[in-house]
C-alpha cells in the first residue's frame, strides 16, 4: 500500500461496487472468493488470487440512514456503517439518550442531577455556589445571610420543631417572613415518620392561597387565607397550635381560626413531631404527608423563622443538611452592598433594613460619628459602689393616659467593672406609697419592664411585654476591668444586644402586645428594693459597682447630674 500512495496518491481503497472490469482485452473474475470451476474451466479470465472485507454488492447501508437524531451515517463496508452521533447521544445508531452526569462535570462534593431537556444541573451542599459548585459562599456566620430557594431542589433541614420548642406537643407558635415568585411552594414541613404517616405539621401556598395544616392524629387542620397573597414582595406570618385550635395571622392582617377533626374514641391533643424540620422544601416530596398537599418547593426566600419567639439561624450546627442553597441577592442588605456606614450591621426587616452601629457612631445609617464628651471630661465619668443607683423620668407619654407607652428602645453605655453579677438598668414600674416610700413589688401591675444585667460575667437584656419575659445573653465576658460598649435594642417585639463588635444577639417576644407600657422611670446602676419575681436570677436585685459613661437612652444623653433622686456619686479615674 505504501508504494501505492507514492505512485497514486491514493490513500484509501474504493468504497462502492464494480460491475465489471477488462485490461487490455483480458476479462477479469470479481467473484470472491473464487470457486474451483472458475479456476478449472476458463483461461480467459484471470481469477483474483487475495481477497479481504470484499462482499456482495447490495444496497448502500447508508441510505436511508440508520442513525437517529441528526447522526452523520458513513459506510465502512459493503453492508456496514457507523454513526457519528451528535452530543447528548450515543450508541450504534445515536438512539440512546447520553448521560450528562457520567462523569459528573460537578464539583466533587456535590450532586449531579439529569435535566429532562439533556442537560444537568449542579446539587451544591450548603457553602457552595456557582453552575458546577465550584465557589466556596463568603462566611455567613458574621454577616446577612438571606437563604433563596429555587422550588426543585432547593432545602434545608434543621432540627424537629419538637428540639426547637420545649412544649411543641402541646403549644406552638412559629412566625415567618418569606417572598415567592410563585403561587405554589412549599414554606415548611416537620412529620412524625419518614414514610409520611403519622402527625405532621406545615405552612405552604397552594394557588396563590396561604394554607396552614396539622394533623393530630384524627384528620387534617386546614387554615387558609381568605384570598390570594401577593408575589414578589415580602410578607409576615403567624401560626400557632394550641390542642387542636389553630391560628393564623398574615401581614397583622385578621386572625384566622380552625379546629383539627375530633375523635370519639381518642382524645388527639398533642403533636407528635420525630423527623427534622424541613424549610422551603424537602429532599423527596413522596415521602411527606399526602395531606399536605404539597409537590412543589418554594421559588423565592425565606428571611426569617422563630419558634416560640427563638429565632432559627441558617446557617451553623443547627443546619442537618441543605441543598442548592444560595444567598437571597436581591434584597437591599445584600444587592448594593452593606448600606450602614461606618462598619455597620445591615439588619434585613422585610422589604427594609435598620443599622446596628459600631461604637463611637450612630444616626439611621450609622453616618454621624458621637463627640465622646465623657471620655474628654474624666469628671463626666462616674462610679457606683454597690450602695448608689440612679433615677430618672422618662418624658414618652401616651395620648391616651398617663402611662408612658414605647413601640421602641435603644439604649447603649460603656462600663468597666471587675463584678461578675450586678444589674446595670431597670425600665419599669416601681410601686410606691403615697409619701413615695417604695413597697415591695413584683415586676409592675401590668408585668412590662426592660433590664439590662450583667449575669455570671455577661450582659443580659430582658423585657416582658406583658406575655412572658425573653432573655438574650451576650457571649462576651465584661469583668476584665476595660471599657466595653453596650448596645441594646428594641422594636416593637424584635430585640437585639450586642457588646463591643461581636456579633448581636436577637430573639422576640411572643405574639401579642408589642408595646412597653411602664410608669416612665428608668433606674441606673441598681433598684430601691429587688425585683419580687423567681423569673429573674439573682443578679437583677444586686447594685452595680464599677464604672459608667456614654449613656444614651432613645438617642438622648443621660448624666449623672440630671438623675431625680440627685445622688452622690464620685468620678471614676480613667
Amino acid at each position: 500500500m505504501p508504494r501505492i500512495v507514492e505512485q497514486t496518491t491514493a490513500t484509501k481503497g474504493l468504497m462502492g461496487c464494480i460491475n465489471y472490469l477488462s485490461l487490455n482485452g483480458v476479462m477479469f473474475s470479481l467473484s470472491w472468493p473464487p470457486n474451483e470451476g472458475t479456476r478449472s474451466i476458463s483461461t480467459s479470465r484471470r481469477v483474483p488470487l487475495y481477497g479481504a472485507c470484499v462482499g456482495e454488492c447490495q444496497a448502500d447501508p447508508c441510505r436511508p440512514s440508520p442513525c437517529q437524531h441528526g447522526g452523520f451515517c458513513q459506510v465502512l463496508e459493503a453492508d456496514s456503517f457507523h454513526c457519528s452521533c451528535p452530543v447528548g447521544y450515543s450508541g450504534p445508531t445515536c438512539a440512546d439518550v447520553a448521560n450528562p452526569c457520567q462523569p459528573s462535570p460537578c464539583h466533587n462534593v456535590s450532586r449531579c442531577l439529569r435535566q429532562t431537556n439533556g442537560g444537568f444541573r449542579c446539587e451544591c451542599p450548603f457553602g457552595r455556589e456557582g453552575t458546577y459548585c465550584e465557589r466556596e459562599m463568603a462566611d455567613v456566620s458574621d454577616t446577612v445571610f438571606i437563604p433563596a430557594f429555587n422550588g426543585l431542589t432547593s432545602y434545608i433541614e434543621t432540627r424537629s420543631l419538637k428540639q426547637l420548642a420545649h412544649n411543641a406537643k402541646n403549644h406552638l407558635t412559629i412566625e415567618v417572613v418569606f417572598f415567592s415568585r410563585r403561587p405554589n411552594g412549599l414554606i415548611f414541613y416537620n412529620g412524625q415518620k419518614s414514610s409520611g404517616r403519622g402527625d405532621f405539621i406545615s405552612l405552604a401556598l397552594a394557588f396563590g392561597y396561604l394554607e396552614f395544616r396539622y394533623n393530630l392524629g384524627k384528620g387534617t387542620a386546614v387554615l387558609r387565607s381568605p384570598k390570594m397573597v401577593s408575589l414578589n414582595e415580602w410578607h409576615t406570618v403567624v401560626v400557632s397550635r394550641t390542642g387542636r385550635k389553630g391560628f393564623m395571622r398574615i401581614d397583622g392582617g385578621a386572625e384566622i381560626l380552625g379546629d383539627s377533626p375530633k375523635s370519639r374514641k381518642a382524645n388527639h391533643m398533642s403533636l407528635d413531631l420525630r423527623e427534622s424540620l424541613y424549610l422551603g422544601g424537602v429532599p423527596d416530596y413522596s415521602k411527606i404527608a399526602s395531606a399536605a398537599a404539597v409537590t412543589d418547593g418554594l421559588d423565592g426566600a425565606i428571611q426569617k423563622l422563630s419558634v416560640d419567639a427563638t429565632e432559627v439561624k441558617f446557617h451553623g450546627s443547627g443546619v442537618r443538611d441543605a441543598g442548592d442553597i444560595h444567598p437571597f441577592i436581591h434584597h437591599v442588605c445584600i444587592r448594593r452592598g452593606n448600606p450602614c456606614k461606618n462598619s455597620g450591621t445591615c439588619r434585613p426587616r422585610m422589604a427594609y433594613f435598620t443599622c446596628d452601629c459600631r461604637p463611637g457612631f450612630h444616626g439611621r445609617m450609622c453616618e454621624t460619628a458621637v463627640i465622646d464628651r465623657m471620655a474628654l471630661h474624666h469628671h463626666d465619668t462616674f462610679a457606683l459602689d454597690g450602695q448608689t443607683f440612679l433615677e430618672y423620668q422618662s418624658s414618652v407619654r401616651s395620648n391616651t393616659n398617663s402611662t408612658p407607652t414605647q413601640l421602641t428602645n435603644l439604649i447603649e453605655l460603656t462600663i468597666r467593672t471587675e463584678v461578675t453579677q450586678g444589674l446595670l438598668l431597670w425600665l419599669g414600674h416601681v410601686p410606691r406609697t403615697p409619701r413615695g416610700v417604695v413597697v415591695a413589688w413584683t415586676s409592675g401591675s401590668n408585668g412590662d419592664y426592660l433590664a439590662l444585667a450583667i449575669v455570671d460575667s455577661r450582659v443580659q437584656m430582658t423585657f416582658n411585654l406583658g406575655v412572658r419575659p425573653v432573655t438574650l445573653t451576650s457571649t462576651v465576658k465584661i469583668n476584665t476591668n476595660q471599657w466595653v460598649h453596650i448596645k441594646a435594642r428594641r422594636i416593637r417585639r424584635e430585640a437585639s444586644l450586642q457588646v463591643d463588635n461581636e456579633a448581636p444577639v436577637t430573639a422576640s417576644s411572643p405574639f401579642g402586645s408589642t408595646n412597653l407600657d411602664t410608669d416612665g422611670r428608668m433606674w441606673l446602676g441598681g433598684l430601691p428594693k429587688p425585683p419580687m419575681t423567681n423569673r429573674l436570677p439573682k443578679a437583677y436585685g444586686t447594685r452595680f459597682v464599677g464604672c459608667m459613661r456614654d449613656i444614651r437612652v432613645d438617642r438622648k444623653v443621660l448624666r449623672a447630674e440630671d438623675a431625680t433622686n440627685k445622688p452622690r456619686v464620685q468620678a471614676c479615674l480613667m
